[in-house]
């Protein structure tokens, strides 16, 4: 029996060399899905298989034993790698969770730790007997109490891998089928002849004939992988490559039978596999009926279409890709069907084309054009735009700088020359106005910018730039202009007009008023008369007020108002403007109230003359409209620091003193207890000979009173604000920041009583008055003559100077107005010669 066990020791090393070499080859496919748990399942399968034969061929009993315990071990996690490989293959990577494994790998962990730990528990086998056959020491099998177990779970986990392998085989497609068949003939040989030696199936059997079932199994992968490719073809890579590819992948065969859809493609037509496979193509799918023409074609083609996707009833535009499949004998065995969706891609082209069409209506609706000039070439080409505006027709246009040159306005081109060196030498961008002439021979204003751009390497090589055309915003321009030098001049001459008006109605109104006055200083009349002579008055002061209301705003229209700063006693301010409507308020039977914050600072820096009339106005406005009650006047003063630093709501009258130049708020407000005014009228107060309906059938008035105290307001840094309630009054109040100053530049101004007569012992003044105006001198020499004045009259500068001349005036009164010196002076004289003590 000796040649026996020689020829069967050859044939397991035989096994474990072809292994072996089946293992190099899986190693280099490693990184494919699957490649490495094959690769192991080889590998545990040819370490069985070599510590098997040496075994065999080994003498000594020790070493006998110890090769015994290593093939044992790769026997005991044979199993497990075999499954784990399987369920690899076939493409069930995802059942292969971590816990799953580990409860697989259990027993197996077991098997091996209880093998080299035998000779101390005996579970495994109880001893190592052998019998000794011509050279050979073959060793008697006798199993322990775990050997069953580990039989039981290691039987189990291979029929597991038989039942994948079976159900892959039933439900997948060729080639997979037959890579499937050829797995399960592999496993099959193995384990067969394993289950019946281990089972005692066949009496006196003392070898087992795996390694023959091995030696079978090894030849039938080895031809799977290098005939079927395996390791490229396998399930997990079908899976990955086209199951779970976007794309829809259809398999038609040589019939234009459906023989494959991926899961994209059963997405898009909404029918399983099974419901598909066999039946004609154009019975399940829809749209196969778009590409029938174009399955009898020899070559690849592609085509687009459009259907409405199952899954969300949109509809999608798809890029199909249709390639004949044939057989090495170049037969036509079906067509391969590559399904793209392109529904986003035709949208953005969509999109793209949409905006170049909106970007070009812009160009054309802005007159917008883009131009590109060649730094290398001094070429340029522009757009069709930019051809339309330079009159050179609808297409695009490429011409030397040169030749462009002749289109530009003469004085423009060497601004074009400097901005183009400019952005060509240092790169940034440049914008300007040029100037074009059409072929026609007119002209159009052009706005340029441009900018450069760049190689890969930072060189400036091109500018780019965009054209539009202003020439109508230039005839707007110039039209505006125009119209504004005319509203200019209109301007001007209404400040003529309104200053020769201002003469011209002072004047008269001058005269009537000093007539009126000089009349109430006669004795001898009725009161009846001076009744008349106060209505006079009284009368001519009103129209002077409007006179002076319209004038005032006329020049804040113009913008001549000046903001006139300078220091004033605040105090004397306040009681001036008591003491002025007192009798006023008492007349009609109302109290006037002037409160002053005990923080109130004495002198301040502001327009005082504004501000007097602007509270003289209002404080007019409420005594005027106000029948009984009260109008309060109140002051009070807040410094800007602590302002800025409180409460939205501070307390005004809080400060102890303000030092000398510190920034202060002055907070006015004049309150009545007056009708009040309804809420639709406040829009409408402030504007120009606005008044309130209410009050405009009882009073007389321009309406300018709050519009000029506004606009005076605003010109001090304030703003004029009004609260009205109908039936309880007004309150117009207003915030002006101020400085505080040391002292009062009117100080020095003293009030002097009236003149009645000049002192005893005077000399005989000599007085001339100049006026046109006949009235105004009747009236000066009237009011001058009782002092004891010696007085003379002219009417023009040629009597003044023949008076001059004749008389030696110590004083001449020219009027403002009258024809002046230089209407009559000598030849090369600016003024008359100086001759005693004259004042002019």
């Amino acid at each position: 029996m000796e040649w026996y066990y020689t020829l069967y020791t050859i044939m397991t090393l035989l096994s474990a060399a072809i292994i072996v070499a089946v293992s190099l080859y899986a190693w280099r496919y490693r990184d494919v899905p699957g490649g490495i748990g094959f690769f192991w399942m080889l590998f545990v399968a040819w370490g069985a298989m070599l510590f098997w034969a040496l075994e065999l061929l080994s003498h000594n009993l020790a070493l006998k034993s110890l090769l015994n315990t290593i093939r044992f071990s790769f026997i005991a996690v044979s199993p497990f790698v075999w499954l784990v490989a399987i369920l690899q293959c076939s493409g069930h990577r995802a059942w292969l969770r971590p816990l799953r494994v580990v409860l697989l790998a259990i027993i197996p962990v077991i098997t091996v730790l209880l093998t080299w730990t035998n000779p101390i528990h005996h579970l495994i086998w109880p001893d190592y007997p052998v019998y000794q056959d011509g050279s050979f020491l073959i060793p008697v099998r006798v199993f322990g109490s775990w050997f069953a177990v580990h039989a039981l779970w290691g039987y189990g986990l291979l029929l597991s891998g038989v039942a994948v392998l079976v159900h892959t085989i039933v439900t997948s497609r060729p080639p997979y089928r037959l890579q499937a068949a050829m797995l399960l003939i592999a496993i099959v040989v193995i384990i067969v002849p394993d289950m019946v030696f281990v089972f005692g199936v066949v009496p006196g059997m003392t070898l087992t004939l795996t390694p023959f079932g091995y030696a079978i199994s090894a030849p039938f992968t080895a031809w799977a992988l290098f005939r079927h490719r395996l390791l490229d073809l396998v399930p997990v890579a079908y899976r990955v490559l086209i199951q779970s590819m976007s794309d829809g992948m259809i398999v038609l065969d040589s019939r234009h039978r459906v023989a494959e859809l991926n899961p994209s493609a059963q997405r898009l037509v909404g029918i399983p596999l099974a419901s598909a496979i066999g039946k004609p193509a154009t019975e399940v799918l829809p749209f196969a009926q778009k590409w029938a023409n174009h399955l009898q074609a020899e070559h690849s083609t592609h085509l687009e279409f459009s259907h409405h996707h199952h899954d969300d009833g949109v509809l999608h535009v798809y890029d199909a890709r249709i390639s004949p499949l044939t057989d090495r004998r170049r037969n036509l065995t079906g067509y391969a069907i590559v399904l793209h969706d392109i529904t986003e891609r035709k949208r953005a082209e969509e999109a793209l084309r949409r905006s170049e069409a909106d970007l070009a209506r812009a160009h054309n609706i802005a007159g917008l054009g883009s131009f590109r000039h060649d730094l290398r070439t001094n070429c340029a080409s522009w757009s069709r735009n930019f051809s339309q505006i330079a009159g050179l027709g609808d297409e695009e246009q490429h011409l030397p700088m040169d030749m462009i040159q002749k289109f530009l306005h003469p004085d423009d081109i060497p601004v074009i020359q400097q901005a183009v060196e400019e952005v060509s030498s240092r790169g940034g961008s440049s914008s300007i106005n040029i100037r074009l002439i059409r072929p026609d021979g007119t002209m159009r204003h052009l706005h340029d910018q441009f900018e450069a751009l760049c190689d890969e390497h930072g060189r400036i090589i091109e500018l780019f730039g965009t054209i539009q055309d202003v020439t109508d915003y230039k005839l707007a321009e110039e039209a505006l202009r125009e119209a504004r030098d005319a509203a200019e001049a209109a301007n001007r001459a209404k400040s003529a007009f309104l200053a020769h008006m201002s003469h011209e109605l002072r004047t008269p109104m001058n005269a009537i008023l000093g007539f009126a006055q000089l009349l109430s200083h006669f004795s001898h009349l009725s009161p009846e008369q001076r009744d008349y002579l106060n209505i006079i008055h009284r009368s001519g002061e009103h129209l002077l007020m409007l006179i002076n209301d319209i004038l005032d705003m006329s020049k804040i229209e113009a913008g001549r108002m000046s903001f006139n700063e300078n220091s004033f006693d605040l105090h004397r301010l306040l009681t001036d403007l008591e003491d002025m409507f007192l009798v006023r308020a008492t007349q009609k039977d109302l109290h006037l109230l002037v409160e002053r914050s005990p923080a109130l600072p004495r002198y301040v820096r502001t327009d005082d003359v504004k501000l007097r009339q602007v509270l003289i106005n209002l404080l007019s406005n409420g005594i005027k409209f106000t029948s009984s009650g009260q109008v309060v006047l109140k002051v009070e003063a807040e410094a800007e620091a602590e302002a800025e630093a409180g409460s939205d709501e501070p307390e005004l009258n809080h400060a102890p003193s303000f030092p000398p130049n510190t920034p202060c708020s002055l907070h006015f407000s004049v309150s009545d207890t007056g009708p009040g005014i309804p809420p639709e009228e406040l829009d409408d107060l402030f504007e120009p000979f606005v008044q309130s309906r209410s009050k405009q059938k009882k009073h007389e008035g321009t309406g300018l009173g709050l519009p000029i105290s506004r606009r005076f307001v605003q010109l001090m840094g304030g703003a004029l604000t009004v609260e009205s309630e109908v039936g309880h009054g007004s309150c117009f109040s207003f915030t002006l920041p101020v400085t505080v100053a040391e002292t009062s530049e009117r100080e020095g101004r003293q009030t002097l009583p009236p003149v009645v007569a000049l002192q005893p012992g005077q000399p005989c003044y000599r007085l001339l008055v100049v006026d046109d105006e006949w009235n105004n001198r009747l009236l000066l020499v009237n009011l001058l003559k009782p002092l004891g004045f010696d007085l003379r009259e002219a009417s023009n500068g040629k009597e003044a100077i023949e008076v001059w001349e004749a008389w030696s005036p110590h004083l001449i009164l020219w009027i403002s107005g009258c024809p002046s010196w230089t209407a009559t002076k000598p030849p090369g004289t600016s003024r008359p010669p100086e001759k005693g003590r004259i004042r002019w």
